[in-house]
């Protein structure tokens, strides 16, 4: 029971960690999933558990009751031939009361058993409900379209700082367009990332993608169509292949092998035993670099009309991170492909378009 209790503990406090992650990919039902599986694992310790604490308090119980029961019976019957006195016979209808508490125990063994069953149907309906903006009344269809994104008017306000940290903001990211989106830290940048999925939504303003109000999509249908790849490259306990089939479930292992190629991770996953080698929790026993292309490699695995790259190379040396963005370039042409970077960017070749959030804050705070 211990052991499976610290099991889920870890799976809670990883999952609530990686939550982000989960969503960007929606990898939600998975986890989910993982989750009822070493929930499982603990209701299953915990009634094997409570079942023989409480047989433990009632097998002796009963058995003494049985005992006194049949001498009390074998007594009563002395008495009535006459071998007893009927003192003994009064004595052995006084001592029929020592069966009562015998017989209290067992019915409240049976109250216990059920409790506990209601108990564990309680905890079996848990489950990982992300905390996140609600869905609408009637999601629109996403719209056909190549990519483009829209802020129109875009004000968000962070509780405790005077002024808003984004106000009035308009800027496009034009369809299939390769974007570099730039910034001092603490501009913006992650709250603009964090509008794009609906992870936040403005205070002012509507944030549109090939036209559609983001707040009129589904969730599933937005986080479907933009992708986010996050600085941190967060990986969950478990096989490799588990790890890159977040978001992509049904990929073979030919698929898996080909991302693993793309981010130039294939080689040091097939000396590590290949995709059903096993990750320690949050993937500790992997560096920051190879933990960041194990999330690209997740990206590369589903389609997408919006690729963010959150400073998703920043652990990787420039010219690996080169060549594993011509990569993606090739792959996702058609796509509108955005790049957040605090440093240079020299090898990651030419940009179709540069947002630098210091300058549009300069305009319009």
């Amino acid at each position: 029971m211990r052991a499976a209790r610290g099991t889920l503990a870890s799976r809670v406090a990883e999952t609530i960690a990686g939550l982000p992650v989960l969503q960007a990919f929606r990898g939600e039902a998975q986890a989910r999933a993982a989750f009822h599986s070493e929930q499982g694992a603990l209701t299953d310790a915990l009634q094997r558990s409570q079942v023989w604490s409480e047989a433990t308090r009632a097998v002796p119980t009963v058995l003494t009751a049985l005992v006194r029961a049949a001498v009390f019976i074998l007594g009563g019957l002395w008495a009535i031939a006459g071998d007893w006195p009927l003192g003994s016979l009064i004595a052995f209808s006084a001592y029929l009361g020592f069966l009562i508490g015998p017989m209290q125990a067992l019915i409240g063994l049976w109250h216990a058993q059920a409790r506990m069953t209601a108990s564990l149907e309680r905890l079996m309906a848990l489950a990982i409900a992300p905390a996140d903006i609600a869905e609408p009344a009637s999601p629109a269809p996403l719209p056909d379209g190549p990519g483009e994104i829209r802020l129109n008017g875009i004000s968000v306000a962070i509780p405790g700082r005077e002024r808003p940290l984004l106000r009035r903001l308009d800027v496009t990211f034009p369809a299939r367009a390769r974007i570099h989106l730039t910034g001092r830290s603490g501009v913006g940048k992650s709250t603009l990332i964090a509008l794009l999925q609906r992870h936040l939504d403005p205070d002012e303003g509507e944030v549109t993608l090939d036209g559609a109000d983001l707040r009129t999509l589904s969730l599933a249908d937005l986080r479907a169509a933009v992708a986010v790849v996050p600085q941190a490259g967060f990986v969950f306990h478990g096989t490799v292949a588990e790890n890159l089939r977040i978001g992509a479930p049904d990929a073979p292992d030919e698929t898996l092998w080909e991302a693993l190629r793309a981010v130039e991770l294939d080689a040091t996953i097939a000396g590590r035993g290949g995709l059903s080698a096993r990750i320690g929790e949050r993937g500790l026993d992997l560096s920051g670099g190879q933990r960041q292309r194990i999330s690209l490699a997740r990206a590369w695995l589903r389609p997408f009309r919006v690729l963010v790259l959150d400073e998703s190379l920043s652990e990787v040396d420039t010219t690996t991170a080169a060549r594993i963005v011509a990569n993606f370039d090739v792959r996702f042409v058609d796509t509108t492909r955005i790049i957040v970077t605090h440093g240079p960017v020299d090898g990651y070749g030419g940009f179709d378009r540069i947002v630098d959030l210091d300058v549009l804050a300069g305009v319009t705070n």
